[in-house]
Formats: structure tokens, sequence, C-alpha cells
């Protein structure tokens, strides 16, 4: 007989939840809670499709909370890198986009806002 024990099962599932139920206080607790969000959260299974939006959204939602802390902070690179990470799973996300037309105008490079906004039509 195989018995699972759930206060001893720990899934990348649940860390995520757990994370993002946490209060966060500060960056690096946020970042700690997208790392293993980075995958595409039960992807590997069928039969998951609501489970598999609702984490997908809990991740965009988180991603651009973090990068909006980071370039209120002035760390635009950090906002970039999480930006560009929630345009590859997703291209669609246009608040993304939209953040990212912001960080360029800000940094004065008119050439790459345009390119960006074209990417998001």
């Amino acid at each position: 007989d195989l018995w699972i024990v759930p206060d001893r099962l720990r899934t990348d599932v649940g860390a995520f939840r757990e994370a993002l139920a946490r209060p966060v206080d500060d960056l690096g607790t946020l970042a700690v809670a997208l790392a293993p969000a980075a995958a595409d959260l039960l992807a590997e299974y069928d039969g998951f499709d609501g489970e598999r939006a609702a984490l997908g959204a809990a991740f965009e939602r988180a991603s651009l909370d973090l990068a909006s802390r980071h370039a209120a902070r002035g760390e635009d690179d950090a906002a970039h890198g999480l930006l560009e990470r929630l345009l590859a799973r997703d291209p669609l996300v246009e608040e993304a986009h939209v953040a990212r037309m912001r960080l360029y105008a800000r940094a004065g490079q008119p050439s790459r806002v345009r390119r960006q906004y074209q990417e998001l039509e």
C-alpha cells in the first residue's frame, strides 16, 4: 500500500501558492515566490486547464508587481528581465508591454518604445 501524508508532501504548485500567500515586505520574498513558477506549472498533466490558468494569472500578477517595484527603485534591468520572462510565457500581456514602453521612455529610448508598441500590435 502507498500512503500519502499531505502535511509532508511538497509540490512546486504548493510552494508557489505558499510563497504568494505570505505578506510581501521585500523584493526578495516575491522573487523567491516566482522562481518555481518560471516553468509552466502543471504543464505535464492533463485535465488541469482551469488550475493551470489560475496559476498563470497569479504568476502574471506577481511578475507585474515585482517589475513595478523594481522600476520604482530605479532597477530597470531587473524590471525588464521580469517583463521579458512574462512576455515569453504569454506575449499577449498588454500591461507588460506598456510597462516596458514606460521603462524605455524613461531611459530616453523612443525607438525601443516604438518597437515594443509594434510587438503589442
